[in-house]
């Protein structure tokens, strides 16, 4: 998963682009990335508390995106 750097430990690496809408894609594609490596058994679910417990205290759209994607899966 391209925003996790496991070298460094960093479960959020992530670099915002101020623009929502980019943001906000790069936020799903990275809920997507997760959903498929849990899927495929690349990695715990409980991994998802890693990724959370490193965002940000204020959430960005970058986050939002991935709040979305993740939701929407577990919803489905």
């Amino acid at each position: 998963m391209e925003f996790i750097n496991v070298r460094k430990q960093e479960f959020w690496n992530t670099s915002p682009t101020n623009c929502f809408r980019s943001d906000f894609k790069a936020g799903q594609n990275f809920g997507r990335q997760f959903i498929h490596a849990v899927q495929h058994k690349k990695c715990t679910p409980f991994l998802l508390s890693e990724i959370v417990a490193a965002w940000p205290n204020e959430l960005g759209d970058i986050e939002k995106g991935f709040l979305a994607e993740v939701g929407m899966k577990l919803a489905a």
